[in-house]
């Protein structure tokens, strides 16, 4: 059995009340199965008859069960007068027996926000000898898989294609459950999916990403009928102005079937390295990646980027005055945001925002070269957790700045016009 936590939609506490010390609970697409695990694990009304026994708990949304953990403990918070605990334990990876069978699992519908899952099968699985793998007998080590999006059937909301593209445009992966059409297997965690938009309006790969499930199975409505999905980690999203064209799929990738009557069609080996390096041409492109610069495209909402990046060079610029330095502001004219000047010393200072945690920024090829040649004298400042207030302005105070030294070769550089993955503190 299961402890099963169903979350609602993401929103902000007060950590100087929460006994836990929290900014935020509840589901965030854009946050890793680790930070939702800790930001949800607690506090709950949990008596110590109902946790006797459990092994694992999960967080559900949307119906289905997106992050397993196999339990050690619990923590006993005190919140008003009643006694609320916080679980401990760690998440499983995609690919651990119980979690590639419980992952994407329907969870029973019903008001409780916390329930029990019988999670007997997976348990077994968990001791059983290894089935054969899903990637043997012929099958390539990781396949690819079309989904596909109709926006005139369904439409993807205009908030969840905007946190979507906010999210990846900053090297964040964004979580989603995705229709698998009639596919009811064959797919593994670790395969990768690609989005194509179908339609009326541009047609085409709009998105890329990597399952986190294998397929399973929700009921449909009454619970008459049922549907196949599978969670999806999409780590690339464009707009529908960036679409890797139908005709471009078709001309360069022969090899594949860009016109799928439904949802779940698997890639053959030969089309899926094409697409890859298509892809790959097409989201580092100049068009596509001057829109991810000046805030457009795969971040569609250019005002509150602005705002965010604003934010994050104010802040940086009071970092260095407070601590003495004259700073001149250089953001139309150098690769550079600012240049800091105290007495003999001169620092060149780089400033990004983002409203998510950010342990991977956006930096473009000109920053790289400049930082490269100006070893030990350029600074990045990276403000994380900005909050905007319903005007798209910047709300005062907000947000976390940390100051490093901006050595690109210090993180992790990946070309997408560049993405640099932030070294650890």
């Amino acid at each position: 059995m299961a402890i099963n936590f169903t979350l609602a939609p993401v929103r902000d506490v007060d950590a100087d009340v929460d006994p836990m010390g929290r900014t935020w609970t509840g589901w965030d697409p854009a946050r890793s199965a680790a930070e939702l695990w800790e930001a949800n694990r607690g506090i709950w009304p949990l008596s110590d008859a109902q946790l006797a026994g459990q092994r694992f708990a999960t967080l559900s949304f949307e119906g289905c069960v997106q992050v397993v953990a196999c339990l050690d403990g619990a923590q006993v918070h005190v919140a008003g007068t009643s006694p609320m605990k916080a679980l401990t334990g760690q998440v499983l990876a995609a690919d651990h027996p119980v979690a590639l069978a419980l992952l994407g699992a329907a969870v029973p519908a019903g008001d409780d926000a916390v329930a029990v899952l019988d999670t007997s099968e997976a348990e077994r699985a968990a001791v059983a000898p290894a089935p054969p793998s899903p990637r043997a007998a012929g099958r390539p080590v990781r396949a690819g898989f079309l989904l596909t999006y109709d926006p005139d059937r369904w439409e993807w909301s205009e908030g969840g294609v905007l946190a979507a593209a906010e999210a990846t445009a900053h090297g964040r992966l964004y979580k989603a459950q995705w229709s698998t059409g009639s596919r009811s297997a064959g797919i593994a965690p670790g395969d990768r999916a690609f989005l194509l938009r179908q339609g009326a309006g541009p047609r085409g790969v709009v998105a890329s990403g990597v399952f986190r499930s294998a397929v399973a199975v929700l009921p449909v409505g009454d619970g008459a009928g049922v549907r196949y999905h599978a969670l999806v980690d999409w780590d690339t999203v464009l707009g529908a102005e960036d679409v890797l064209p139908l005709d471009v799929l078709r001309t360069r990738v022969p090899a594949g079937v860009w016109t799928p009557m439904e949802s779940g069609l698997q890639i053959s080996p030969d089309a899926l390295v094409g697409l890859e390096a298509l892809w790959a041409e097409h989201r580092t492109s100049a068009v596509v990646a001057d829109r991810v610069r000046a805030g457009r495209g795969r971040e569609p909402a250019p005002a509150r980027r602005r705002a965010v990046e604003d934010a994050a060079w104010e802040r940086l610029v009071q970092h260095f005055v407070a601590d003495g330095w004259q700073v001149e502001d250089t953001r139309t004219t150098q690769p550079y945001d600012a240049v800091a000047t105290r007495g003999q010393q001169t620092r060149y200072l780089t400033a990004t925002g983002t409203q998510t945690a950010a342990d991977h920024v956006l930096v473009t090829d000109e920053e790289v070269e400049h930082a490269r040649a100006h070893p030990d004298a350029c600074v990045l400042g990276v403000l994380a957790g900005v909050v905007l207030d319903e005007a798209g302005a910047a709300v005062p105070g907000t947000g976390h700045l940390r100051v490093l030294p901006w050595d690109p070769d210090a993180g992790t550089l990946t070309p997408t016009t560049y993405g640099y993955t932030l070294p650890s503190p």
